[in-house]
C-alpha cells in the first residue's frame, strides 16, 4: 500500500471527484463558479465513446495536445497517449462501465506527449448518470512534494517501453509477493503470509528478478508501487 504523502494526494482526487460530482447534480450554476477555482483538471466524457463533453481551464491550459482532444474526440488520443496504458485505462472504463457502480470509483493512469514532452496524468471517474462520467485528474507536476515522488515510481514506464509488458509476465502470486514487499514485509514474511516455503518463496524472487530483469529487492519495491498504483 502507498502510505505516504502521494497517498494523500490520491485520496485528495478522490475526495474532490465525489464533491465535485455531488455539487455539479446539485447545483451546476455554483458548479462552474467554484470549478474556475479548482486546481486539478475536471472534465465529463460520453459513456458511449468517452468523448469530452466539458473541460475546464485547468486541463485546457496544459497544452494544444489537450485542445485538440476536445475538439476530436477519443479518437485524437492514440496521437498523445501511450499505448500499453491507455489500453490499460480503456479495459478499465469498460469493466467499469459495465458494473454501473455510482459510488464506485475508477483509477487510471495515462501518459500523454505535450509540447514535445511526456507527462503523467492520474485520473479518477465516476458515473455522472447514463450517458456520461465525471472526472477528477491530475498532472503529477501539479501534485507538488508527491507528483515528484509518483514520476520517480512512474519513471520506469516513460524510459522502459517494455515494463508493462514486464509486468503483464508477472503471475498472481508473484504479484501478491511484490505487494507484500512493497508494504515493508520481509521475504521471511511473505513466505508465512501465503503459507509457502522459503525454498519456494527464494524461486518466486528468482522468477521475478528474471522477468522484470532487476537485481535489487529495492528495484522491485519500485515494481511494486507501480503494480498498486495500476491495478
Amino acid at each position: 500500500m502507498i502510505t505516504s504523502s502521494e497517498s494523500l494526494s490520491l485520496n485528495q482526487l478522490q475526495l474532490f471527484a465525489y464533491k465535485l460530482r455531488q455539487l455539479y447534480l446539485k447545483d451546476k450554476n455554483l458548479f462552474f463558479e467554484l470549478d474556475k477555482l479548482v486546481p486539478f483538471s475536471v472534465f465529463i466524457n460520453k459513456r458511449e465513446n468517452l468523448d469530452i463533453t466539458y473541460a475546464n481551464q485547468q486541463l485546457l491550459c496544459k497544452g494544444k495536445e489537450m485542445e485538440d482532444l476536445i475538439e476530436k474526440g477519443a479518437s485524437y488520443l492514440p496521437k498523445i497517449s501511450d499505448h500499453a496504458l491507455l489500453e490499460l485505462a480503456k479495459q478499465k472504463t469498460q469493466d467499469f462501465g459495465s458494473v454501473s457502480d455510482e459510488d464506485g470509483i475508477c483509477n487510471y493512469l495515462q501518459l500523454f506527449t505535450i509540447n514535445g514532452k511526456k507527462r503523467f496524468f492520474y485520473s479518477n471517474k465516476l458515473i455522472l448518470d447514463k450517458h456520461l462520467y465525471f472526472n477528477v485528474a491530475a498532472f503529477t507536476e501539479d501534485l507538488g512534494i508527491a507528483g515528484k515522488v509518483f514520476n520517480t515510481i512512474f519513471e520506469p514506464i516513460k524510459n522502459q517501453e517494455n515494463v508493462l509488458l514486464q509486468l503483464q509476465l508477472l503471475t498472481k502470486q508473484e504479484k501478491r509477493i511484490l505487494k507484500f514487499l512493497t508494504n515493508g514485509h520481509s521475504q521471511k514474511r511473505v513466505a508465512e503470509m501465503l503459507f509457502i516455503s522459503q525454498h519456494t518463496m527464494r524461486t518466486h524472487m528468482r522468477n521475478i528478478h528474471c522477468k522484470m530483469d532487476t537485481g535489487k529487492t529495492t528495484e522491485l519495491i519500485k515494481l511494486g508501487m507501480l503494480i498498486e498504483l495500476l491495478d
